[in-house]
Order: C-alpha cells, then structure tokens, then sequence
C-alpha cells in the first residue's frame, strides 16, 4: 500500500500547498449574509456582518441597475436594510465593496422572488452577483446538499484541522477510522444546535475551533509517536469534532432552515460536508501520489523530517493568530 511503504513528506508538502494559501487569509467561519427579496414596488436588500468584523469592516452592499429609496434605510449594529426601486428592464446586479480589504469571509446571498428561495456562495474574491433571471429548478432542502459540500470547501480551518489529523493517521485503515470518528462527532453537535437542543457562544467555540487545529499541528511538529493523538487520533477527531459540529451549526443557522424540511434540511448539509471532506481526501491522496513519483518527490523523502516541521509551525502559527483573533473579539 502506498502509505505503508512510502514516507509522507510529499503528502505533508501537498497539504500545506492545498491549505496554506488560503489559511493565512481566513480569518472567519461564518459568512456575509445577504438577503434579497423581490417584492411589487421594491427590492429590499438585508445584509449582516458576521460578529467580529468591526464598524470600520463593514462592507458598503448596493444594487446595480436600481435606485435606493432614501427614505427607506435603518442601520442596527452590524446590520442594514435597504429598499430599491427597479425600474430598469437590464439585469440587476449586486455590488459588494470592503472599505479598505476583504476580511476573507465568504459571501451568502439569499434571494427571494415568488415565494422562491435561490441561494448562493460566493468566494471572498467576488465583489459582484448577477441576480437570477429565472429560480432554482430544486428550491427547498435539496439545495442544502450543495450548500454543505461548498461550506467545507471554503471552511480552510475545519479542513486544516483534519489534515493534520490525517497525517498522523497515515495508514488507510486508520485514515478511515479517523474521519469516521470527526464524522460522527461533528454530526451529532451540528444536530444537536441547529435542533436548538444546545446553545453554545459562538466566540468561544470559534476559539475552541482554532485552538483544535494549534493543538494538531503541536503533535505534527513534535513528532512523538507516544502520545495519545499518535497512537489514537480518532480520540482528538470526537473530542474536537464535537465543536467542529457547533462551528457547522453555526453557519446552517445563518444560512436558515427551513421549518417545514429541517430534519432533511439538515441531513442533506450534513452529507454535502462529508463529500466535501472525501473530496478533500481523495485529492490529497492523489496529489501525494503523483507528486511522490516526481524526481522532486523522491528528493524529499531525505527531508522529511524538517518538510514535517516547518508545515507543523506555519498550519499552527496561523491558527493560533486565529485563535487569538477569536479570543479578543469575545472580550
């Protein structure tokens, strides 16, 4: 087996090229939240801010191709509404722009029209979103599946959290065993929230979240086969997947569930995220593998040792600035 016979550093080099770039620019879990509702005679816009950007963040939000309605406008801490008269037969589109920088947080829009819901990502590089000419065909819970697999996608400390994890794990066997255990771990909490069973400060568990993956890259560069991580990484995979779970949570809650469909709802986004992590998966796998028969691969392997270290200390000098990040904002 390819894990079995073979060193890691190219898979490590791999994960920190996958993750890195994106890690040093993320500074938040939970997105923008855009609601757009199409009404007879406006188009109002609702946007809020997630909790620990500040005033001077704020993002100014308008609507091309309209014109706002002045008399219609009401700011509420890290919130606003806005109406617009669209008058225009061109197509509407929606402007995003950041006072100074894009904090890295991702976008959602939510538009409304005809007692329809369209609902999109957007990449912390977009600053424009083309309203839809025409609705999703599969509005309701089964969007939430898609929703799930781009959350994971773009949610690079969930990510950098069970990467490490499986470089610890290594072998297949234990690789399954390990992303099983922070499946069902993460599933349980993320039900538990969005089921409004538990409450949990969102600050914290954010903290909670960033210091999971200080503690994993900590066990990467120590390099101590003794421990408890090495020898059994599908105990740090529950106990920190159980506020993983809550961090998911969190995000479906701004996302909103529909009361009707919640218990689909939530099945759904809890099976996009687990293909979103296999896909992640895999991709490391394959990136490793190939790379691994590269006359650049096989130079590494004499490295493997300082390639682990240096990965270790960068992956955890990002979260920890996270975690601190996190930690003042709940002050």
């Amino acid at each position: 087996m390819f894990f079995r016979r073979r060193p890691f550093s190219v898979f490590m080099l791999a994960g920190c090229l996958l993750f890195f770039g994106s890690a040093v620019e993320a500074h938040e879990t939970r997105p923008l939240y855009i609601e757009i509702t199409e009404m007879e005679e406006f188009v109002t816009v609702f946007w809020a801010s997630p909790p620990t950007v500040s005033e001077q963040g704020f993002p100014s939000i308008t609507l091309g191709g309209c014109r706002a309605v002045a008399d219609i406008v009401e700011m509420a801490g890290n919130s606003n509404f806005d109406a617009y008269r669209c008058d225009g037969e061109g197509q509407k589109r929606l402007r995003i722009d950041y006072p100074s920088y894009n904090p890295s947080i991702s976008t959602m829009v939510n538009y409304k029209s005809n007692g329809e819901s369209h609902v999109s990502i957007l990449e912390p590089s977009a600053s424009e979103w083309a309203l839809p000419s025409s609705m999703d065909p599969a509005p309701g819970a089964a969007r939430y599946f898609s929703i799930g697999v781009l959350h994971i996608l773009n949610g690079t400390d969930h990510l950098l959290f069970l990467g490490c994890l499986i470089f610890i794990a290594r072998t297949p066997a234990r690789i399954i065993a390990t992303v099983t255990s922070f499946t069902l771990a993460h599933s349980l909490t993320l039900s538990l929230t969005v089921l409004d069973v538990v409450e949990t400060p969102v600050t914290l568990i954010e903290a909670i979240i960033a210091l999971s993956i200080v503690f994993v890259a900590g066990e990467v560069v120590r390099n101590d086969r003794r421990t408890i991580t090495w020898r059994r990484p599908i105990v740090a995979a529950s106990a920190f997947g159980l506020f993983h779970g809550v961090g998911f949570a969190l995000f479906l809650t701004d996302v909103g569930v529909p009361q009707g469909e919640r218990f689909m709802a939530l099945l759904l986004f809890n099976l996009g995220v687990e293909a979103g992590q296999l896909l992640v998966v895999l991709m490391l796998m394959a990136v490793g593998s190939m790379a691994m028969m590269s006359p650049a691969g096989r130079h590494l392997k004499s490295n493997e040792t300082t390639l682990q270290t240096i990965c270790g200390y960068a992956l955890g000098g990002v979260a920890a600035v996270w975690f601190w990040e996190r930690i003042i904002s709940a002050a």
